[in-house]
């Protein structure tokens, strides 16, 4: 794998694809009760936090950090980030379609990415 990868305060993996092909294999190849990551509406990242079931708040809430500071978005406030399971997602070539999302506001922090674990870039 050749994602950025970041681990949570709470200890959870989380993985970032840099460019469209990256972003399609990490979609592709996550566990369907995995949780998926997108700025909403805008060219970004995607970003997918590696467990499965409930998702600690906080562990959301970097991965959210994460997308937006990697998106179009990363210079506004209040960035609309979607988070949904990977079994709601489906990939019209190069298009994500996804359901049953969650959206957080998030503004993006240079300093806020420096918290979060950088295991490999």
């Amino acid at each position: 794998r050749v994602f950025a990868q970041f681990r949570s305060c709470d200890g959870i993996e989380m993985e970032v694809g840099k460019n469209a092909l990256q972003n399609e294999r990490l979609t592709m190849g996550a566990r369907g009760n995995e949780t998926w990551l997108h700025a909403q509406k805008m060219p970004g990242s995607h970003v997918l936090i590696h467990t499965e079931g409930d998702v600690p708040e906080s562990t959301l809430m970097q991965a959210a950090m994460l997308a937006a500071y990697y998106s179009k978005g990363v210079r506004s406030a209040q960035v609309p980030i979607d988070a949904t399971l990977r079994r709601y997602i489906g990939t019209p070539a190069g298009f994500v379609t996804y359901t049953h999302q969650r959206t957080l506001y998030i503004t993006p922090s240079e300093a806020e990415i420096k918290k979060i674990e950088l295991l490999r870039e």
